[in-house]
């Protein structure tokens, strides 16, 4: 059998988790044989410890694209010159098969018509939760099902970080940690500031949507480094510090937002730990569908880069729809009160008087829950404070946006949340 000819870009800790992953699966006799003919990096002669000979490695872009070869498998990330090579592999109707979601949240959709216009096919399932199909369930099992918010955790590196301090490990060690199992980069700032995870909730919400990644604008909150004060702020209230991305529909408008969040004991986001990303999918047909998995490390991206190559994917289709316009998001904090009489009424002279905007409030006997805006968690503690000292209530944290702790003024000592069992 003739091998799918593969040219590959990159070989750090994903490009060189691919070549072992496709020499694993060459030796087992796994139908078509791979033969990964070029591989471009920085420096040709480093001893990379990967099963392929050294005159396949080149620093020459030219090169590296003249080379023979149905798929380029791109695993380097950044804009050029990956942008060059995906459109210069495109017209010549190549299949591209990506890792990088900086380029596809910039340029997907160009690249997509390019894919269309060559018939070549184009995988981005490695974009986003590494080896979690949430790519590949959106393109093509709820393309009709009117999907009206994703959210999830979305960055193993930061997730990985945070669980390592919950666990009682020092900030550096957590980090070294991360870096010697490949979850972290050198730098880790990018994970930290949200730019990855905004990177692929751009990219989810393009497929899922319609809209321009490039046009979404993601209301983005840092995780402090060292951010043990907001730990230890979640753990008194029953929850848990996670970086949570979100786009949803609202009103006719997407809005998006990565932000340190709480999470309540017993949600699923809460248990996703370590490496593992996990993506919430609110659909109008099937209800809330829910993925998870390691959304960090080179195999398990190596493993979404593999597998898309093999299936071959078209490019995703110009449905010819307005996409809904993108608009700041307001990140809520979403509390609970149970018990008491005029909750509903007394929460709403609160806010008032703390100019708290309360984006929803609904009430169910002596159950009111409310969504308040973006405001720091202190201003929020003083309102349920209020409500709860004022009608006998016995509030809750459900889930809200952990600013950083410069954004706010010091904590006032106790609070009047109870841990919350449930997502609202």
């Amino acid at each position: 059998m003739t091998p799918l000819r593969v040219a590959l870009a990159g070989c750090g800790a994903v490009g060189s988790a691919f070549l072992d992953i496709v020499d694993e699966r060459n030796r087992q006799g796994l139908d078509r044989p791979i033969d990964v003919v070029r591989v471009l990096v920085r420096d040709p002669a480093r001893d990379r410890g990967v099963p392929l000979p050294g005159d396949r490695f080149t620093d020459d872009v030219d090169a590296f694209l003249d080379t023979p070869a149905e798929v380029v498998v791109e695993a380097v990330g950044g804009i050029e010159p990956m942008l060059t090579v995906a459109r210069r592999s495109l017209d010549r109707g190549r299949d591209w098969v990506t890792a990088n979601k900086a380029l596809v949240a910039e340029h997907g959709p160009d690249l997509a018509l390019l894919a269309r216009r060559s018939g070549a096919g184009f995988g981005t399932e490695a974009t986003v939760a590494a080896g979690v199909p949430v790519v590949s369930t959106i393109r093509h099992a709820l393309a009709d099902t009117g999907i009206g918010a994703i959210r999830g955790i979305l960055n193993g590196t930061t997730n990985y970080m945070i669980s390592a301090l919950e666990g009682g490990q020092p900030w550096e060690a957590a980090l070294h940690d991360a870096r010697a199992k490949g979850f972290a980069e050198a730098d880790p700032s990018r994970d930290l500031e949200g730019l990855d995870a905004a990177d692929k909730i751009r990219v989810l919400a393009w497929l899922a949507f319609g809209i321009d990644p490039a046009a979404l604008i993601v209301d983005r909150r840092p995780v402090p480094v060292a951010p043990r004060s907001l730990l230890d702020d979640a753990a008194r209230r029953g929850c848990a510090l996670r970086q949570v991305a979100e786009v949803r529909r609202v009103a006719g408008r997407l809005q998006a937002v990565v932000a340190p969040t709480f999470v309540p004991a017993g949600s699923a986001l809460h248990g996703t730990r370590f490496e593992h990303n996990l993506v919430e999918i609110d659909t109008r047909q099937a209800g809330l569908l829910r993925f998870s998995g390691p959304g960090a490390g080179g195999r398990a991206t190596a493993s979404a880069l593999l597998a898309d190559l093999l299936r071959r994917h078209p490019a995703p289709e110009d449905r010819g729809l307005e996409a809904p316009r993108s608009t700041r998001g307001a990140w809520r904090w979403a509390v609970g009160f149970d018990g008491g009489r005029g909750v509903e009424r007394s929460l709403e002279r609160a806010a008032r008087t703390r100019e708290v905007e309360i984006a929803a409030i609904e009430g169910d006997g002596d159950r009111v829950r409310a969504d308040l805006g973006a405001t720091p968690l202190e201003t929020v503690d003083e309102v349920v404070r209020d409500v709860a000292a004022g009608r006998g209530a016995v509030a809750r944290l459900e889930e809200g946006c952990a600013l950083p702790r410069t954004a706010v003024r010091p904590q006032s000592a106790g609070s009047p949340f109870t841990p919350s069992e449930t997502l609202p």
